[in-house]
């Protein structure tokens, strides 16, 4: 028995929806590598690099240059999700490219929550 939808559907001779047309999501595992590979792009070096978990904390000497390396790491994360999802042997058009992170700067240190 045919629903009322079903029904219609096959009146008006209605695609089913593409399971195709929708985005992956960015899986949690992947935020790691690809925000490493973004730190090591960036032309701005910090003192020290320390990864947890889910938390990544980077050092600089001042704020300046932390300042400056958020400028870079904003402006390059993209390239970087893209890069990481290409050697993957994934479509980066596939994905929803976007990489939720909490961050908080204290003092000359900035901190990632994934």
């Amino acid at each position: 028995m045919n629903t009322i939808f079903e029904s219609t559907i096959k009146k008006f001779n209605i695609p089913e929806p593409a399971k195709d047309i929708y985005l992956k999501s960015i899986v949690k595992n992947w935020y790691k590598p690809i925000i490493k590979n973004n730190i090591l792009k960036n032309p701005i070096k910090p003192i020290n690099v320390n990864c947890n978990q889910s938390t990544i904390s980077i050092e600089f000497q001042n704020n300046q240059l932390l300042s400056e390396f958020v400028v870079n790491f904003n402006k390059n994360i993209h390239k970087s999700i893209n890069e990481y999802i290409v050697e993957l042997g994934e479509d980066p058009k596939k994905y929803n490219r976007i990489l939720v992170i909490e961050s908080k700067i204290d003092n000359n240190t900035l901190f990632f929550y994934f």
